[in-house]
């Protein structure tokens, strides 16, 4: 089990350096944005942006889950290259669909979203980087499956400093606003494309097969229509919003959500990357449930050190980088909720994998659904009565509920005795220290930034107080210190 462990942690590091240079990068942005950018106009960018994710999850129909699925547990090579090339030719063929399909209705969408249809020509190219997204997931997750993760990371990293460049000149010297911002994107995800070709066609066979794709769509389309739904319920806050309030508070909300979202993206995603992969090569094997269960609390122990760090330094940060504007600083009001939100959301990530390994995934829709309903019906309670605020609280009972669901219908399938005693210590201690640092604002700026940062180093070790480290990590934390 230890070599699962190392190889889950040195695969999970790695892609979060990738993920964490995105979110650097996406700070530098931010002066940038608040810059030249309004809250109204940051929140039109932000409806935009979800807009993409929820059609790219759609057209992409989950194929890449299936094709690792399937690809993790084929020995032959050359019927390997034939799933891949069949996913590839499917995902083409959809991506190429929706922008011929789509571009009639440019207008219609712009009038759904906007009320008018001057933002027809933003539709134009927002198919044009769904559609690119969509094809470039296939070298993506063949890296990981192969394990490259370094190649996976320098692609990573060199798609989003041309975005980061392109973003400068169109905003600055373009004078382009929104449309550079999603124009960036698309000659961004286009030069990945022509970067992957090389390793993709090395790992193609041209041989479409019509059985594979039949047993990956069954597998696949379940996942997808419970990722349309979960995208139903984690986007639709943004556009209620902008329906009760206006997009100003979807700016504002928007740059909460990003900040908060740092635990998704830098540690959530990084950890799948690197997890999932190996969890479908393990999951039969006798050490398989007690790695898994393992597993689990380290990763809730991650993710609540990270929001600690998150909510301690958000304001100074976004205050630092929005240049004192005191629109976007009121993000930082929500992101302590957020952050409570995403961290059910990566518990829901780990807790559903049962369901994958016994390809259960119809279970996936039927609990994305209801939970989609649920959060959609609550934020037309709290979203009119709270704003911004009771978006975020429906967001933390949507995750939760997911979280408990998922749980329990992957129980039944592919039991595994989590460690529920120290997943609740970690939770209490992260509330208790959250408590602790409200106080920080009675030694002034500094004085606050370094109790914060004593609190911060200070959680590891109170842990200890309760007992939360067993014998076995007690001693090899111990060996780390000596070496």
């Amino acid at each position: 089990m230890l070599n699962h462990l190392r190889n889950t942690v040195k695969h999970t590091a790695i892609y979060s350096l990738g993920n964490l240079s995105t979110k650097i990068i996406g700070l530098i942005l931010l002066p940038l944005y608040t810059s030249y950018l309004t809250t109204a106009e940051y929140g039109i960018f932000s409806i935009l942006e979800v807009t993409s994710q929820f059609f790219t999850a759609v057209v992409s129909l989950g194929l890449t889950a299936g094709m690792m699925r399937w690809y993790a547990v084929e020995d032959d090579e050359q019927k390997r290259k034939i799933i891949v090339f069949t996913t590839w030719v499917t995902t083409f063929i959809l991506a190429l669909f929706v922008n011929v399909a789509f571009y009639p209705a440019n207008k219609w969408f712009s009038s759904i979203f906007f009320s008018h249809d001057n933002y027809a020509d933003y539709f134009l190219i927002l198919w044009l980087w769904v559609g690119l997204e969509v094809v470039n997931r296939i070298p993506f997750e063949l890296l990981r499956l192969k394990e490259k993760s370094l190649l996976f990371v320098t692609l990573v990293i060199i798609k989003f400093v041309l975005i980061l460049v392109l973003n400068i000149y169109f905003i600055v010297y373009m004078k382009m606003g929104v449309k550079g911002i999603i124009l960036s994107q698309v000659i961004g995800n286009l030069l990945v494309s022509i970067f992957t070709l090389p390793f993709l066609l090395r790992n193609i066979f041209l041989k479409f097969s019509l059985t594979i794709l039949k047993e990956i769509s069954l597998f696949s389309i379940p996942l997808v229509l419970s990722s349309v739904a979960t995208m139903a319920f984690a986007l639709s806050d943004r556009y209620l919003i902008s329906y009760y309030l206006n997009y100003s508070e979807v700016g504002i909300y928007s740059l909460g959500y990003k900040v908060a979202s740092v635990i998704n993206l830098f540690l959530v995603q990084s950890f799948l990357l690197g997890f999932a992969p190996l969890a479908y090569k393990i999951f039969d094997k006798p050490e398989a449930k007690r790695y898994f269960a393992r597993v689990t609390t380290y990763f809730t122990f991650a993710m609540i050190a990270l929001a600690l760090l998150l909510i301690f330094y958000a304001k100074e940060v976004i205050a630092l980088f929005s240049s004192g504007n005191k629109d976007f600083v009121l993000s930082f009001n929500v992101i302590p909720l957020l952050c409570v939100a995403m961290i059910f959301r990566g518990l829901t990530a780990i807790v559903s994998m049962g369901l994958h390994y016994v390809k259960k995934t119809k279970y996936n829709l039927i609990i994305v659904v209801i939970v989609a309903v649920f959060n959609i019906g609550i934020n037309f309670i709290l979203i009119p009565l709270f704003g911004i605020y009771g978006a975020a609280v429906a967001s933390i009972l949507a995750n939760m509920l997911m979280t408990i669901l998922f749980y329990v219908y992957s129980q039944r399938y592919y039991f595994i005795s989590y460690e529920f005693v120290r997943i609740i210590k970690l939770f209490l201690f992260g509330i208790v220290f959250l408590f602790l640092a409200s106080f920080a604002t009675v030694f002034g700026f500094w004085g606050g930034i370094i109790f914060k940062t004593f609190l911060l180093l200070l959680f590891p070790l109170a842990l200890t107080i309760v007992k939360f480290y067993n014998h076995e990590e007690i001693s090899r934390i111990k060996g780390l210190l000596k070496k």
